[in-house]
């Protein structure tokens, strides 16, 4: 089997993957998130907006915030940002509906895949066996750990927006 034909392979399981593991997100992708229970995934939805109000809307630095501690504000250096995942669902954000919830959702669901895929593919080239590539991939995605450190998915309880 090819790598291009692996990658794809693996690409596939990788979506059933995110899809069972954050399970039920994809129903309702504009409405829910999935928390267990310590509310972090509304700091981190609030991470995503906060860098695309900052850069787009405020055309400041995503570093700072007088939203925060009002008025003297705060540095967000420190602060667990993910500016990088930020920036990055800046264009999830401005073209999918439900805007940033379903822009924290999609992170959510392609973090397993992307993992998936990634340690399929560096599997293959130490084995050069596609199938026991696929399963460390698999393997690798399907952990206590991972599911626990997704980007801050949490499957214990959903939160469901009116």
């Amino acid at each position: 089997m090819s790598a291009r034909r692996l990658g794809l392979l693996a690409l596939v399981v990788g979506v059933a993957t995110a899809l069972v593991l954050s399970h039920p997100l994809a129903l309702h992708p504009a409405s829910t998130i999935l928390d267990d229970g310590t509310l972090d995934c509304f700091q981190f939805t609030w991470n995503l907006w906060w860098v695309k109000t900052a850069l787009l809307d405020l055309h400041t630095s995503p570093f700072f915030t007088r939203w925060l501690f009002h008025p003297q504000g705060v540095s967000l250096l420190f602060h667990t940002l993910s500016a990088s995942l930020g920036v990055a669902s800046i264009p999830l954000q401005l073209v999918l509906p439900g805007g940033v919830v379903t822009a924290h959702n999609v992170l959510v669901m392609a973090a397993p895949a992307l993992l998936l895929v990634a340690t399929t593919l560096l599997a293959h080239e130490v084995t050069g066996d596609p199938w026991a590539s696929l399963a460390a991939g698999a393997l690798a995605t399907i952990t206590g750990a991972v599911v626990w450190f997704l980007p801050i998915i949490y499957l214990t309880a959903t939160y469901r927006f009116q």
